[in-house]
């Protein structure tokens, strides 16, 4: 049995505000991409502290990887009954999530074949990030300001 809740989204155009340690900021329009996952692949520690290994951001074509976890917290009433929240379990200045996804739709699916031991029951929500990223990655860090980037978000629940 397996579960996990999944985003992801890619921009071409987002706004990136990038500081060197020498002090010097840079505001650019930047490629954007981000896959997080909770509850899946989670390593290093009890629950509550672990991460998952397949969590980054792209900034161009540079992965980076998130070193402490995330929560993915979908709304009490349903995945579309309202906003999302993706945000890390302990921010600070080097690694900050925090995003609001707002669902328009959804691709679902609920396959009920536990007669041969399988079930997959997974909601795909469709629709658009806000909200905001801070990570660093070496001597550069990296601040990520969404509006209305689309993107998909999943809940899913599986028996193999």
């Amino acid at each position: 049995h397996t579960q996990w809740k999944w985003v992801a989204f890619s921009s071409l155009e987002t706004e990136v505000t990038i500081v060197k340690t020498t002090g010097q900021s840079i505001k650019k329009k930047s490629r954007v991409g981000i896959n997080l996952s909770d509850r899946v692949y989670d390593v290093n520690g009890p629950k509550h502290l672990s991460r998952s290994i397949e969590n980054a951001v792209w900034i161009e074509s540079r992965a980076i990887p998130l070193k402490h976890a995330i929560n993915i917290n979908m709304p009490e009433k349903g995945e579309l009954s309202g906003p999302w929240k993706i945000k890390s379990k302990n921010p600070n200045r080097e690694e900050d999530i925090n995003l609001h996804f707002v669902p328009i739709s959804a691709r679902e699916d609920h396959l009920d074949l536990s007669v041969i031991g399988m079930v997959s029951d997974f909601v795909q929500p469709y629709g658009y990030f806000n909200g905001t990223i801070t990570i660093k990655d070496g001597e550069t860090t990296y601040s990520i300001k969404l509006t209305k980037v689309f993107g998909v978000v999943e809940n899913h629940n599986a028996k193999w």
